[in-house]
This record gives structure tokens, sequence and C-alpha cells, in this order.
């Protein structure tokens, strides 16, 4: 079963050789059958394509902890690789903006989804996740769904990636939802192959 899933997923992504060694290293595999984090919104969502666009883990391996210090750098550096994150991202996915600005407002990464014909907000915290980062996810995607939907896009989606997941704090925020959000994790250069 694991080898036919590695067969089907660099078929389905492109991987070369490197790339799939590097998935094999990092246990992608493992990795993808841990639960996705989402709210009942995302849960309900209407769309086929959804449980191909979202990932529990995102893997960031040409990122090591070492080259940022900030959440700003870390964005700085996603967006300096932006091939490399779009490939992680999944088929679809092009770039809207960084800090793109709505009104008095920074939305860390805002993505568009022409498969699926949807906006993605991506918020990125270098830390553990706090119920504070859904508050603001959530207005986020209010805002999106508001000033740049139209009538013909899908409602929104907000993804929440962070280093570290509480269990106890995702459940009394996020899973009773009904704002299409997940919570990702990132995994950086010194975590492949742990």
């Amino acid at each position: 079963e694991k080898i036919i899933w590695y067969i089907e997923k660099t078929y389905e992504n492109g991987w070369s050789r490197s790339k799939l060694i590097e998935k094999i290293k990092s246990n992608a595999y493992e990795l993808e059958k841990e639960e996705l984090i989402m709210s009942k919104g995302l849960k309900e969502y209407n769309h086929p394509e959804i449980k191909k666009m979202i990932k529990s883990n995102y893997t960031f391996s040409s990122i090591s902890e070492k080259d940022f210090n900030s959440e700003r750098e870390f964005k700085d550096k996603l967006i300096s690789r932006i091939i490399d994150v779009l490939k992680e991202l999944g088929q679809g996915f092009a770039l809207v903006g960084k800090e793109y600005q709505i009104e008095q407002y920074k939305l860390d990464l805002l993505f568009y989804n022409f498969i699926m014909h949807t906006f993605f907000v991506i918020e990125v915290k270098i830390g553990e996740y706090k119920y504070q980062d859904y508050g603001q996810l959530v207005f986020y995607v209010n805002l999106v769904d508001k000033k740049l939907k139209s009538e013909k896009e899908s409602n929104s989606i907000g993804i929440l990636i962070c280093k570290d997941v509480d269990k106890t704090i995702v459940k009394y925020t996020i899973e009773n939802s009904e704002i299409p959000i997940a919570l990702t994790k990132y995994l950086l250069k010194e975590d492949l192959g742990k």
C-alpha cells in the first residue's frame, strides 16, 4: 500500500527521483495519513477536490530553521522559493500576494485555486498554534469573501500553518466552526528523516 501510494503521488505530482527520495525520508506517506485538523465548515465544504487540496503537513525542505527569526522572514523565505511552495500546495494554485492588503489589514499569503475557483487565505505562525490565531484567520476569510469573492466563486478557505499544535486548544476553537478552516503543520529541512 505504501509503495503504491508513492508511485501514485510521483505520477500525480511529477516528482523527480530526488524529490521522491526526499518525500520518503520525510515519511510523507505516514504524514499524509495523519488526520487533517479542520472545521465543521470545511468538512461540509461541497467540492470533490477539497481532500486533495489541503494536507495535514506541508514540507518545505529547502528552508531551515536557521534561515529565519520571525514570521516575516519565514514568509520571505517561502516567497523566495515560490515554485517549491506552489508544488507543495498542489495543483491549481496561484499566488495573489504576500501581505496582501485589504483596507488596513494585511493577509500573510493569499492564493487562488483555479480548479476550485476559490481564494485560500494562508496565515503562517512560526510557533505553536494559539487560540487567537483562529480569530484572526476567521476575520481574514470573511474579509476576502466580502471584498474579493464574486458570486461565481466558492467560499474562501483559511489555512493556518504552524510548527506545533495543542489538540486541546484546537478542539475548543476550530472543530465546530462553520468557517472552512484547516490547521496544518510545516516541516523544514531539520524535520526530514527523523
